[in-house]
């Protein structure tokens, strides 16, 4: 009880604030879980709304997992491509030739960070932009 009830005093100062004030709470102080109060919000596509972590994962050519990041909030993707790179580096000694993103790491900044890190071929699901020559190109 000694853990529950400032939770849910919380949860009814929030919901006063909001429905009955007017204010609009920033995601960092909004508390969704008694349970589990260090879940995020996590807002995909503008559309749908979770209530989890965002979890970032690297693999390898062998489908078996390298990195795996539990981020604070929902950073933005496009944020993300290049600090898994650099997390790389320092697990492994050097950058991977080669690395693969999910349409929401890209971004021209990203590409040109990337290669910059030494990794001769990136590709992302989505182009944004972005030249299939520039991305893959191994030279």
């Amino acid at each position: 009880m000694r853990h529950y009830i400032p939770q849910v005093r919380r949860v009814i100062d929030q919901a006063e604030r909001r429905v009955l004030k007017g204010e609009t709470l920033p995601p960092a102080e909004k508390l969704v879980s008694i349970f589990e109060p260090h879940t995020d919000i996590i807002v995909k596509d503008r559309r749908d709304t979770y209530f989890e972590h965002k979890v970032v994962l690297t693999g390898g050519a062998s489908d078996l997992l390298t990195d795996l990041v539990v981020e604070k909030g929902n950073p933005a993707d496009s944020s993300l491509a290049e600090k898994m790179i650099v997390r790389q580096k320092e697990i492994y000694g050097r950058a991977p030739r080669q690395a693969a993103f999910d349409g929401g790491f890209a971004s021209k900044d990203n590409l040109k960070d990337i290669k910059a890190l030494d990794v001769k071929d990136v590709a992302f699901h989505k182009k944004r932009g972005l030249k299939i020559d520039d991305m893959a190109k191994s030279a």
